[in-house]
């Protein structure tokens, strides 16, 4: 499989794109650990606590944690070693 395109910034040679994709595929095991460390954070930003609706600034606090939720599914993506056209 090939990896997500946002790995490869614009102009780069045939060459480089070859050696990074090689690099990033020799560290699939760094990558399968990002990854469970990342959709552990996706898990705790996910869950709302009773406690969080104590404060009147609770709408922000949730946006805040789904803005960066979202984020780390951006991330998560990339770790990933499978083709994506984004």
């Amino acid at each position: 499989m090939a990896l997500s395109s946002k790995w490869f910034p614009s102009g780069i040679t045939q060459d480089e794109k070859d050696a990074l994709e090689l690099s990033i595929r020799n560290s699939k095991f760094t990558l399968d650990l990002l990854s469970k460390i990342i959709e552990r954070e996706i898990e705790s930003r996910s869950q709302t606590k009773l406690g969080d609706y104590d404060q009147a600034s609770w709408a922000y606090r949730r946006a805040d944690l789904d803005g960066q939720v979202r984020a780390l599914k951006d991330i998560l993506t990339l770790t990933k070693l499978e083709r994506t056209t984004t």
